[in-house]
């Protein structure tokens, strides 16, 4: 069986997003908290969709 990489979806870092929007990570865990950012957990740690991104642009932080 082989794995193929078109079948994963991309999925972003707090950090990631953070830098990507010239914020503070913080930020964006608060956003996350408040609910207005969907994640993805996998244990302890918080993913956020790549197609999500983009998204984001469109609320006023």
């Amino acid at each position: 069986m082989s794995l193929n990489n078109n079948n994963f979806e991309q999925l972003w870092t707090v950090e990631e997003v953070a830098a990507f929007y010239r914020v503070c990570a913080k930020t964006i865990r608060r956003k996350i908290v408040e609910l207005e950012i969907p994640t993805v957990n996998i244990g302890r740690q918080i993913r956020i969709r790549a197609t999500h991104v983009p998204l984001f642009a469109q609320k006023k932080w």
